[in-house]
This record gives structure tokens, sequence and C-alpha cells, in this order.
């Protein structure tokens, strides 16, 4: 089930990351570079917003993965959903109405030099609060499928929203209008529409006998206690992760918010790999943990952070170095390949780093420890925010960007010392060394021989082709240099060949 979790997680999400992906230059096109940076304010406020879900849906994916390993009767699983269903929509209410009666102060405050029609971006605020509060309980239903392991189910039904969402929406602004308004309003059906999809899969998926589900007070008070770390962690570090993006929302113009906003997008792709095998494999710790299976535990952690290393790493290693030549190959647009690939290079080192810290994180979680995420992001605010002042008034977008790479090094470095003086306690140096360190250096290694030696002044096509084939190289670098993963495919060879020989 691990296996099959990993691989449709990995779908999933390289899906819908394609899908944004292709959609974003057609975006420019049709709306504009300035209303490009509209939709980038909005997943900035919809990250944000999302500190008030007060942890409920990461203990409703907990809690659901403990019910599948028995530690939740049918109806405590039942009274809790429902529970969490109504304080999710109260919340999600107060969303929706408090963006929709800021909207026009936020439209006259957030941007600087915005040449778009006053009235079009106070509409384009109201909008966002509106999918934002549908997304947010959208978010409950997604997090107990995964909780469920019913992520097959959860990744199929996402690859069809996401297509809607992301490429649909292309033919409404060329079919119907090409408007900022009608994009969010695209969304806000879509999202409506998942909504009703995945809370009749999360009832189907809980194999209980029909009988009466209530709000329960009871219910709530079980879990307060990790709901309210999770929203700790929660609050510091979307303070510290995305301070920079708002600050760069208020100190650039809105043309160069833009730039930083298309960087941060080719950035966080290499969610691509992370974020599907995290939440594969964050299931499973519980699981894990809940039965005492400590050893077969570690076994898992190792093998999650190589293939992280192996495959994120590999990606970002291509992506760095090629770092102009992708966003050509990206937008067809010289003028926007030299205004982004910089910025692009730097905070993708950055999100690297970050990226290495979520399998350490899922262990935590598992273990209901988050003391040390919610110290380490505390110090990390007080740290980061006056650098980053500093250094985005100083330097400006290059002085945002190393801030944040520098922040999220640190992280990697110090977090991963104090995680392994508590859990896993004997595992610190194979995970900084076979984990992280030969993984990550090899396929950087192969990056650099690869643009040292591919051809250059190719046309678009060709050089699409110099991108797969070097990171097809630097994989192949990458898995020989990682002896776990190296492992884990030779034998998943040997094992399809001895079952083609038996037919």
């Amino acid at each position: 089930m691990l296996k099959r979790n990993i691989i449709a997680n990995n779908l999933g999400q390289g899906w819908r990351i394609a899908t944004l992906f292709i959609a974003v230059p057609f975006y420019i096109d049709y709306l504009g570079i300035e209303a490009y940076s509209l939709i980038a304010v909005f997943a900035i406020m919809q990250t944000w917003l999302s500190l008030l879900d007060l942890g409920l849906k990461a203990v409703l994916g907990r809690e659901m993965a403990r019910f599948t390993a028995g530690t939740h009767s049918d109806k405590s699983i039942l009274n809790l959903l429902r529970s969490i269903e109504v304080v999710t929509l109260i919340i999600s209410i107060i969303i929706l109405i408090s963006v929709w009666m800021s909207s026009s102060w936020l439209a006259s405050n957030w941007l600087n030099e915005l040449e778009l029609n006053e009235n079009t971006i106070e509409t384009s605020f109201a909008l966002m609060g509106v999918v934002i509060s549908f997304r947010f309980i959208e978010g409950i239903y997604t997090g107990s499928l995964a909780g469920l392991q019913k992520q097959v189910l959860q990744n199929g039904v996402l690859v069809v929203i996401s297509t809607f969402q992301n490429i649909g929406v292309i033919g409404v602004l060329i079919w119907v209008s090409p408007e900022i308004e009608v994009f969010f309003i695209w969304q806000a059906l879509l999202s409506f529409i998942a909504i009703v999809i995945f809370r009749i899969l999360v009832y189907k998926a809980i194999p209980v006998k029909k009988q009466t589900i209530r709000f329960s007070w009871e219910a709530l008070s079980g879990i307060w206690r990790f709901a309210a770390g999770i929203t700790g962690i929660t609050i510091l570090g979307i303070a510290v992760t995305q301070f920079d993006k708002l600050l760069a929302s208020q100190i650039l113009t809105a043309e160069i918010f833009a730039y930083y906003a298309l960087a941060g997008l080719v950035a966080s792709g290499l969610d691509l790999f992370t974020g599907p095998i995290a939440a594969a494999v964050y299931p499973h710790f519980v699981k894990l943990h809940a039965l005492k299976k400590e050893a077969e535990l570690q076994n898992i952690f190792h093998k999650s952070a190589q293939l992280i290393s192996v495959f994120t790493g590999s990606l970002a290693s291509v992506l760095i170095v090629f770092s102009e030549r992708f966003i050509m190959v990206w937008t067809g647009d010289s003028e926007l390949s030299f205004q982004v690939a910089p910025i692009m290079t730097i905070l993708l080192v950055g999100s690297l780093a970050h990226c290495m810290l979520w399998i350490p994180y899922q262990v935590q979680l598992a273990h209901g420890w988050v003391s040390l995420n919610i110290k380490l992001n505390a110090i990390g605010l007080i740290l980061f925010v006056p650098f980053l002042l500093y250094l985005g008034q100083l330097y400006g977008v290059s002085g945002i960007a190393w801030t944040w790479v520098a922040l999220n090094i640190l992280y990697l470095v110090i977090g991963g010392h104090f995680m392994h003086r508590k859990i896993l306690t004997d595992e610190k140096f194979n995970w900084y060394l076979y984990d992280l360190l030969i993984p990550i250096s090899s396929s950087f290694f192969a990056a650099l021989l690869c643009f040292i030696f591919m051809p250059t002044d190719l046309n678009r096509i060709a050089d699409i082709f110099v991108l797969v084939g070097s990171l097809v190289i630097v994989l192949f670098f990458s898995i020989t240099t990682s002896p776990l993963i190296r492992k884990l495919i030779w034998d998943n060879i040997l094992l399809f060949y001895s079952l083609k020989g038996k037919k």
C-alpha cells in the first residue's frame, strides 16, 4: 500500500504541477503580468488564512490514520469528523465575510504601481475570499482521505479537478472573457464541486455501519493539545516561510513582485516529489509508532529521506544549473528569462533545504512531538524578520531571496541535530551523510558535467531534450550513490523479471 500511495501521490502532484506550469504562460499572455501578480497575492492570502485551520486538518489526518490502526472506535471517529466539519464551516464563513468586507482596503493598499481598474482589483479580492473559504473546507476531506490511506482515490479526483482548474480556465479566458475576475469565478466553481465530491468519498471510505453522527465537544477535547501544537507550528512556520513573499509584495513594484512570484512558483515545484512521498509515509509512520514497530519505522525513514534527496535533489540541480535555459523553454520569453532566472536560482537552494526537512517533520508528528518545530520557528522568526526587512530594503529582491536560503539551511542543520537527540537517536550521521549529502552532491556534480558538455545555441524543442536528458543523467548518478534507493530499484527489477519468468 505504501508503494502504491507514493506512486499515486507523485503522479497526482506531478500532474497538478505540470498543468500549472503549462497554464502560467497563458495566464500571463491573456491577463498580463500585473494581473498575474493578483494570482500570486491570492496564493499568499490562501497560505496566511490557513492559520485559521487551528491544526484541524493535520489532526484529522492523524486520527484517521490511528483509526486504521484500531485506536479509534467507529463512533468516535465519525463524531470527530462531524465536529471538525462544523468548526471548519464556521471558520470558512468568517474568512469569506472578512475578506469580502476588506476587499476595498486590500485593493487600495496591497500592491504597488498596479495599473488595473480599482473595481477590478476590489472584485478580485472579494472572489479570492470565496475561493479560499471553499478550499479551507475541502482540506479537511482531502486530509481525511490521506489518513485513511485512500490516496489513490484522492489523487484520481485531484487530477481531474486540477486539470479543470489550471487548464480549463484557459478556455474560459479565451472563449468567455480574458478578465481576472472570470479567472477567480471559475476557481470558486471548481472548489465547490471538489467539496461535494470529497465529502461523499470520505463518508464512503469509512467502513462503519449507519449510525447517529453528532457534534461532540468531547471529541474535540481529546485532540486539542496536538491541534494546539500544530497551530503553533503552522503560525510560526507560515510567518517564517511566507514573510518574504508578503514583504516582496509590499516593497517591490507589482511587476517585479510578479517575477519573484514566478521564481517562487518554480522553486515550489520541488514539491513534485517531496510532498507526495511525505504524504504517503506519514500515515505509515503514525501506524508503526502506534504499534511500536520502531525498527520498521527507522527503515522507512531512511528510504523515504533518500528517495526525496534523489528525486528532489536531481530536479533542483538541473533547474539551478540550467535556470535561464529552463525559463526560456517554459515561457518562450527572453526578457522574462533574464528577469526570473537569477531569483529562481537562489530560491531553489532554499527550497531544496526546506524539502529535506519534510521526512523528519513527519516522524516528529507521528510521535506527537511538536515542541521542537515551535521552538525552531520562534527562533527563526526572531532572527529572520529583522534580516529580511534590512536586506530587502538594502538589496531588494536578491536580499529577500538570500535571507530565505540562509534560514532554511540553518533549519536543516540545527533542526536535524536536535531531532535525533530524541527520535532515531543513532541515525543522525546516516541521515546527514547517506540520506542527504551524498545523493545531493552527486546530483550537482552530474548537473555541472551536463552543463559543460551539453550543446548550446539550440532551438526551443532541442533545449527540451537537453533538459530532460540532463535530468535522466543526473538521476542515474544520484541513484547509484544512494544505497537504499539503488537496492530498492534493483530488487524491483529482479522481482519483475522473476514474475515474468514464471509466466
